[in-house]
């Protein structure tokens, strides 16, 4: 009875972890499995956006960032909002919006608010802690440090709220820069000259 009770536990546990921890199961849209090898799926980070931002008339909307390996055994970063009812919406894969930009995006506009989330490529830099984003100066009052909005890295991935007072005018990237635990200054950073047109990347959610 004791051997059957502990082969009967044993199957429990391993079950539990297939379909809920070890980055397989259903619990993920189709959408991003599609080409995954073996449905591998590792979560990166996960948010509670209605935590963070208002107007969202306390709804539940989490924002998921995983990492999944393809059948041809590369490996891409993607986008997805799960709600309180289950419902999902898939919002892409992260992109570099430069070829050279050790940086993924993948940018949302909710409820009139910007998300950024940006998953930094640890092979071009190690142990990265913030990521710090600049739109154009476009006010009277603008000036280097205005137009700066900054997101701390968790497993690679830093998020950065945009306000939507602030929001419409986050139509281009103008600098961005990544901090790192062991350099002094900037671990790397870019100015963009002209600015790189955002708009064409942001994904509009309309909440249910």
């Amino acid at each position: 009875m004791k051997r059957l009770s502990i082969h009967v536990l044993w199957r429990i546990v391993i079950i539990s972890m297939v379909l809920g921890g070890c980055g397989f199961g259903s619990r993920y849209p189709e959408a991003v499995l599609r080409g995954v090898k073996d449905r591998a799926v590792r979560t990166l980070r996960t948010e509670r956006l209605d935590r963070s931002i208002a107007g969202l008339n306390g709804q539940h909307v989490e924002l998921h960032v995983v990492e999944v390996t393809l059948d041809d055994l590369t490996r891409e970063r993607r986008a997805f909002l799960t709600f309180r009812d289950g419902r999902h919406e898939y919002l892409g894969r992260l992109e570099r919006l430069m070829p050279d930009m050790p940086l993924e995006f993948v940018i949302l506009e909710l409820a009139g608010h910007q998300i950024m989330a940006i998953w930094v490529d640890g092979a071009a830099v190690k142990r990265p802690t913030f990521v710090t984003v600049g739109r154009p100066e476009q006010l009277p009052d603008d000036d280097s440090m205005r137009v700066l909005s900054t997101g701390e890295v968790s497993n690679q991935v830093a998020l950065i709220f945009i306000p939507r007072v602030a929001a419409p005018l986050w139509g281009a990237l103008a600098t961005a820069r990544v901090t790192a635990s062991d350099v002094t200054g900037y671990a790397w950073e870019t100015k963009l000259q002209p600015p790189l047109d955002l708009t064409s990347h942001i994904v509009k959610v309309k909440l249910p």
